[in-house]
């Protein structure tokens, strides 16, 4: 661990003491240790897997955010278990999949049910048969179905089958910010003969790509070789491709070319399965019937149901007593996180501006969709109480000054239009009038 590291670590640590209190830096960050600080990747050990979870679903946000003051850059936050040292470029290689052969590990292995058996063998035939048919799949569905986790099953399958195979593994996120960090440092072309020459391509949340117009420009002449080559491409998106919207025509057409497979929102019996292979991770005694409460109790999706029973387990291991139903039972009853919250305030955003929730929530600059953006955070902010930070964190904004300038923005408008000021007025007694309904 070299020294500029520990200094910042040290300064990030200070600073989360007084925003979360000494209580909770002691107890999940007492023993961490920053390992590298490369690429706008902040590598950190913790001391064991409920220190991980913790920091993972309640604290990450907050330590990016303050490598962000301290920087001046976005920063990603990679937390891991094990030895403390500097592990210099294995710790860059562990990073969110951007790059040629590489993978996070697996939380989870992919639960196979009968509603998602046909994808996962669509996908295990893609990884193993080259040449049978399944060499272009584009897999969509909704948030929390096991898209991420099915592509890490893929790229598993494919370099234990092929000790020579090198795919190139990207997501939306990471695409878009490669490439503009190297249109800035005049260093596209080297980007583009780094992504050349693999047989093999795996992107996952090609829907982040939308509007996007030089990721595409980008993302297309990387996959035209591999369509006229008869190369592999696997693609996971929220969306099929005749929803993403703002789409290059080129990038466009290579997605309708591949075979469409859509993966379901797992049902309460789906939810039940993959949550009771979560519950033999957790090293802590659990009731048998904990799975299906959870599974058929929880609101929000799949992952919501995961970061539960993770958070559970992580009191109970405090406690030394096992996880039961009257454990889990106040959990299920309390209110949720703010971005519930958030969800709906979005939707009802998205029905008076006829703008898509998903565009409201995307990097899509055009007049309106920033203006419905500029309304859902004026009231996220003033009727919500919802703080700033929670917002860019849901709107996945770089900067909380956007806060400030939507908010400017939305109090001209209401001055200067009657009708405005009477739509943010009529939205604001609806929201009012419906707080005690809104999941917090």
């Amino acid at each position: 661990m070299n020294g500029p590291v520990a200094d910042i670590w040290r300064a990030v640590s200070e600073e989360f003491g007084r925003m979360r209190g000494d209580r909770a830096r002691d107890l999940w960050l007492r023993e961490a240790q920053p390992v590298s600080f490369r690429r706008g990747l902040f590598t950190l050990n913790l001391h064991d897997e409920a220190a991980k979870a913790a920091v993972d679903a309640r604290y990450l946000g907050d330590i990016e955010s303050i490598l962000l003051d301290f920087t001046g850059s976005p920063v990603r936050v990679l937390t891991r278990v094990g030895p403390n040292g500097d592990d210099g470029p294995k710790a860059a290689a562990e990073s969110l999949p951007q790059r040629a052969g590489e993978f996070p590990p697996a939380a989870l292995p992919f639960v196979v049910t009968d509603r998602n058996r046909l994808v996962y063998e669509a996908v295990s035939a893609f990884a193993e048969s080259p040449g049978a048919g399944f060499d272009l799949l584009f897999i969509h569905g909704p948030e929390g179905c096991g898209k991420t986790a099915l592509m890490r099953h893929a790229f598993e399958r494919m370099c234990a089958r092929e000790s020579h195979v090198d795919p190139l593994v990207l997501s939306g996120e990471t695409l878009t910010q490669d490439v503009s960090r190297a249109a800035r440092n005049g260093t596209l072309a080297r980007l583009r003969r780094a992504w050349r020459g693999h047989g093999s391509v795996l992107i996952d949340e090609a829907h982040r790509l939308r509007g996007r117009a030089r990721s595409q420009h980008e993302t297309a002449s990387m996959l035209a070789p591999l369509f006229e080559a008869g190369g592999r491409v696997l693609i996971m998106s929220r969306h099929a491709p005749a929803e993403v919207h703002l789409l290059d025509d080129r990038l466009h057409s290579y997605f309708q070319a591949t075979l469409q497979l859509e993966l379901p929102r797992p049902a309460t019996e789906d939810r039940e399965a993959v949550l009771t292979a979560l519950a033999a991770t957790l090293r802590v005694p659990m009731d048998a019937e904990v799975p299906s409460l959870v599974a058929s109790r929880c609101p929000g999706t799949l992952t919501d149901g995961v970061a539960l029973m993770q958070r559970v387990a992580n009191k109970a291991r405090g406690s030394g007593r096992p996880i039961s139903a009257e454990l889990v039972e106040p959990w299920l009853t309390r209110p949720g996180r703010a971005a519930a919250g958030m969800d709906d305030l979005v939707r009802l955003v998205a029905a008076e501006t006829s703008v898509e929730m998903e565009r409201i929530r995307s990097a899509e600059k055009s007049r309106h969709v920033a203006a419905a953006r500029h309304l859902f955070i004026d009231l996220a902010t003033r009727s919500l109480g919802i703080s700033a930070r929670q917002v860019c964190r849901y709107l996945r904004l770089n900067s909380p000054s956007v806060v400030g300038y939507a908010k400017r923005a939305v109090e001209r408008r209401r001055h200067n239009e009657p009708e405005f000021d009477k739509l943010v007025h009529d939205l604001q007694t609806t929201m009012e009038g419906a707080q005690r309904d809104l999941s917090w």
